[in-house]
């Protein structure tokens, strides 16, 4: 059996490495966008029922008929073939002429009703997709790439990220010929239980840790605003969800959102409305993720401000990956995960490689980041705020000599190597 976890601790721009079974070695690396090496064909993909979407396929400049493939499978959310979040992450984009120019097919395709820069070219169609809808949108992007003419049908991996991990599971067991699956920031259990603890759990102790400043079990709007132009600016923190607080334009005061029952409390500023954290505040969170599965009369989107609507939540409540990921025996496993993701934290991919490890896979690998988030850019270890931009190049390094190394050794030199403790 084939089977390895590494953590990867960023100290500048070197990566340490520890293996559970193959020493301990570091290394670095600097990448520089070479566009004239590579070029792109546009593409439409027919979804069926009368769906089209377009879709990129890039490749290098000198494409040949035996080149590997790999297909890129968004996150939740309105998001095009770029996998576009404001104000100029293109993550997707990145990954795909990082790895054409070393000689990769990429396919990537706008999300079914989705247009350039997310753009919802259809609300109706938006509004009422599911999982199954998007399952097979995959699927048919997947054979739409096998039939290039540069691409070797023998060497076809699929990339998932976030809820498109939950995708490229259930893709790459239906299609036994997917020779890889790379899953970035993914999870194990239910994707309903997940987003409950991100709604619910995370929010609680983001509150009590941040949020109330005395510790008194109460959160008022004098603590929030003091916490304001802090490490932890709690305006916008990582999820919408967790958002408490609106913040007046004209006055820069803020109020708490709709909703939440307040009572007076007596603070160092006199009387002033606060929130009781452990009742009042789980209570309302509670509701508020019972709202995200209910239809609404305007047609809105209430989870992660707009990114999911009620019936593509319902249709990923019951959602797991544990179950699928056993069905993959016949494909090679990545798994990257960032070490301070407070969406789907790392205890989610441990709990897939323990899976694989039961199941005796031959061949899957973890990657863990510490200190860097759901984006897999680098947030510290103890931020609250997603940092928003370019995945560092050297994930896109490993996750590249991964693809290429058939033994999966990623050995590479550097300045310095740090002896990390094996993992039990």
């Amino acid at each position: 059996m084939f089977a390895r976890t590494i953590i990867a601790l960023t100290l500048s721009c070197v990566l340490v490495f520890s293996f559970l079974i193959n020493g301990v070695y570091a290394t670095t690396t600097a990448h520089e966008n070479s566009s004239a090496t590579i070029r792109h064909r546009d593409l439409t993909i027919d979804l069926g029922n009368g769906i089209q979407t377009d879709a990129e396929l890039t490749m290098p400049v000198l494409a040949n008929r035996s080149l590997p493939a790999i297909l890129l499978i968004h996150g939740i959310g309105p998001l095009d073939k770029d996998q576009f979040i404001p104000p100029d992450s293109r993550d997707f984009k990145q990954i795909a002429e990082y790895l054409s120019e070393r000689g990769f097919v990429v396919l990537r395709y706008d999300k079914r009703a989705i247009g350039a820069n997310d753009t919802i070219e259809d609300p109706d169609l938006w509004y009422n997709q599911t999982m199954d809808d998007l399952i097979s949108d995959a699927n048919k992007a997947l054979h739409t790439l096998v039939d290039q003419p540069e691409v070797d049908k023998d060497n076809v991996s699929v990339l998932g990220g976030s809820q498109g991990s939950w995708i490229a599971t259930r893709v790459a067991a239906a299609n036994p010929f997917v020779k890889n699956v790379l899953l970035l920031s993914t999870g194990a259990e239910k994707l309903g239980d997940i987003i409950h603890t991100q709604m619910v759990n995370t929010t609680l102790q983001y509150t009590r840790e941040i949020l109330d400043v005395n510790h008194d079990g109460f959160v008022s709007l004098s603590e929030v605003a003091a916490t304001e132009n802090t490490p932890y600016w709690t305006y916008e923190p990582l999820l919408p969800s967790m958002i408490l607080v609106v913040r007046n334009d004209t006055t820069g005061n803020y109020r708490f959102v709709g909703g939440i029952e307040t009572r007076e409390i007596n603070s160092s500023s006199g009387e002033e409305e606060a929130i009781e954290i452990d009742s009042t505040l789980r209570s309302f969170l509670e509701q508020r993720f019972q709202s995200i599965f209910v239809d609404t009369e305007d047609r809105s989107c209430p989870y992660l401000g707009g990114a999911g609507c009620p019936p593509m939540m319902r249709s990923i409540a019951e959602l797991d990956n544990l179950s699928v990921i056993g069905n993959l025996s016949s494909s090679s496993i990545l798994i990257i995960q960032g070490g301070h993701d407070l969406g789907q934290p790392p205890a989610q991919a441990f709990m897939l490689e323990q899976k694989l490890l039961d199941l005796n896979h031959p061949d899957h690998t973890i990657l863990v980041y510490p200190g860097h988030g759901h984006l897999l850019t680098y947030m510290g270890e103890d931020s609250w705020i997603e940092v928003i931009g370019p995945i560092p190049d050297y994930i896109l390094e490993h996750l590249y000599s991964w693809l290429v190394d058939p033994d999966r050794k990623l050995s590479r030199q550097s300045d310095l190597s740090i002896e990390l403790s094996p993992l039990a």
